[in-house]
């Protein structure tokens, strides 16, 4: 039947598009999550920064020991170093969206 193969190279192109609008919806969803954990990585690294300013002052008056004080700066830097991470995830996801675009 020559119908059907005169179709089928349609079919063929629709569910490509198909495919191709799941890998870019994909992709944004992607971004979206990557933009979430970036905020509330920035969210954690704006608690620890007041922690450990508190940190410090508590420090000055004897309230704290160095020791809680030396803690309180390793958690305000695992902290930093999450957003840094959170920042090159958004990046990669974004790189990854841009290569669905093209492809």
């Amino acid at each position: 039947n020559g119908d059907g193969q005169l179709l089928e190279p349609f079919f063929f192109e629709k569910a490509a598009l198909a495919n191709w609008e799941q890998s870019r919806n994909s992709a944004k969803a992607g971004i979206a999550l990557q933009q979430a954990v970036l905020s509330n990585a920035q969210a954690q690294a704006a608690r620890a920064n007041a922690d450990f300013a508190r940190a410090e002052q508590l420090v000055g008056d004897g309230s704290l020991s160095v020791r809680e004080q030396d803690a309180q700066r390793a958690a305000r830097a695992q902290a930093l170093a999450a957003v840094a991470q959170a920042r090159a995830n958004v990046d990669i996801a974004s790189q990854q969206a841009q290569s669905v675009a093209v492809n």
